[in-house]
């Protein structure tokens, strides 16, 4: 079935009162019902005990095939996954985004374009799929799935990159309808915009799926929600991509994102009071004078992102915080960067970066814990593949070695959670090139690679041991 709704131009047509659900840091005024995973201090709870979790990422699963996703989470069930995060937004169908090379997911029997959202440039609004073959509906099958197999999921309602459409869609759909939008930094602040995102949201989360009966919002299978996945004042790769200027200058204003945040979260509450909202960041900071790294980018201490994770773990209706990291590159450890700076290729950089995730990982830790709000370290990866900067290993010794080390911080430090970015199930590829996870970070359930035989040394062992840490205090 498929419905097309008008999602730009008008405000909501009803308005809401605000209906927090925390009046303090991580405390609830009133438990949620039965199932659903609630803060209190740093530490998270379902049903009055503890829920420190490992979990994953897998992005594919809503245009993924019935049986792979069944594959997927009891792959996952082996490897003691008990909360999965993935995407649900698809805006990027090759006819309606600005860019026709733009990978469109597909479904796996028919090969149609699978897609939630899109711009109507005849009538100039925006349209929903609700189809449970191609759009919204594929996404009823996914919860079910997962609550068979005992695990929660973290739905992502957008993304700050082009990919399957996200921040930047938006702003092409409003820019073809007349709207002066111009910068990445718009989709914060336009009125208009806001209100397409929050029409959205507000769809997702009062869908009733066709097959429970229960409304999303209803479901304790949903972990949290997210805002957005990477939220930043700039995109990549499209003529939206660039800030406003002024708007997010290094150390002097990350406000922009903060109140959007505070705005969004707040109006997910009036919708849904019982599930969690988290932003979806990185982690940066907005500290000018953070703690000296080596080969990091600026913006990681300098708010220049337009990223504040203390500032945003502050805010009442944000309930959890998130951080991300990569061992081999990102905004914490840059093994290009290592080039740029004149250094040869090819150095072992193992040491530095060690130390530089180590030291991400204590600084969340801290805000946590100065916060009084449960952190999660909810993407963390390590690259298998040779022959670029810094990668002199042949076989998967980086991986082995190194993330039992973040693992362990993570249970030393009290964080609620970490996901593994990301774990796959049997090597299943697509026509579109992507399904089933092309990244050099994917771990395969099944070994289909020399790399893939570590799944449990890299994820496993940890997730029981943050698992067994709730016996312990329950």
């Amino acid at each position: 079935m498929k419905a097309a709704f008008l999602a730009t131009l008008l405000t909501l047509a009803t308005a809401v009162s605000a209906v927090p659900q925390y009046t303090k840091p991580g405390k609830p005024e009133k438990l949620p019902p039965k199932g659903f995973v609630y803060p209190k201090g740093r530490e998270l709870f379902i049903d009055g005990k503890t829920f420190y979790f490992g979990g994953t990422n897998t992005y594919y699963l809503y245009y993924a095939a019935k049986q792979d996703i069944d594959a997927l989470f009891a792959d996952a069930k082996k490897l003691n996954v008990k909360v999965l995060r993935t995407w649900l937004f698809a805006e990027a169908a090759r006819d309606y985004y600005w860019d026709k090379s733009e990978f469109s997911p597909v479904t796996p029997d028919t090969q149609e374009i699978v897609w939630f959202q899109r711009f109507n440039n005849n009538t100039k609004k925006i349209e929903y799929n609700d189809s449970t073959h191609t759009g919204l509906g594929r996404f009823d099958y996914v919860l079910e799935s997962a609550k068979r197999h005992g695990i929660k999921i973290i739905p992502v309602f957008t993304n700050n990159w082009n990919n399957f459409g996200g921040i930047d869609w938006y702003l092409q759909s409003f820019n073809q309808s007349g709207h002066p939008v111009k910068w990445h930094t718009d989709f914060y602040t336009y009125k208009p915009v806001k209100d397409a995102y929050k029409n959205w949201v507000s769809h997702v989360i009062n869908r009733k799926s066709k097959i429970t009966g229960k409304k999303y919002k209803e479901d304790p299978t949903v972990f949290a929600w997210e805002l957005a996945n990477e939220p930043r004042c700039m995109g990549w790769g499209t003529p939206w991509s660039t800030p406003e200027p002024g708007l997010c200058d290094s150390g002097k204003n990350a406000k922009v994102i903060i109140n959007w945040a505070d705005e969004m979260s707040t109006y997910i509450k009036t919708l849904d009071p019982h599930h969690m909202v988290m932003v979806g960041d990185e982690g940066q900071f907005n500290r000018p004078n953070g703690p000296g790294y080596n080969m990091v980018w600026d913006d990681v201490w300098n708010g220049a992102s337009g990223v504040d994770t203390e500032a945003f773990l502050r805010l009442k209706n944000i309930d959890v915080g998130t951080f991300h990291s990569y061992f081999d590159y990102s905004w914490v450890n840059d093994a290009y960067k290592y080039v740029e700076k004149g250094n040869a290729p090819g150095a072992d950089l193992d040491p530095i970066f060690s130390n530089n995730t180590a030291t991400w990982i204590k600084e969340h830790a801290a805000v946590g814990k100065k916060v009084g709000k449960p952190v999660i370290f909810e993407e963390i990866g390590v690259e298998y593949r040779v022959g670029t900067p810094g990668y002199n290993l042949t076989t998967d010794t980086r991986r082995v070695k190194n993330m039992p080390i973040f693992n362990k911080l993570v249970e030393d430090l009290g964080l609620a959670g970490s996901m593994y970015w990301q774990l796959n199930s049997k090597w299943v590829r697509s026509p579109d090139g992507w399904y089933n996870g092309t990244d050099y970070h994917a771990i395969f359930a099944h070994p289909v690679r020399e790399q893939d035989k570590y799944a449990n040394i890299i994820m496993g062992n940890h997730n029981k041991r943050m698992w067994a840490k709730n016996s312990k205090k329950n």
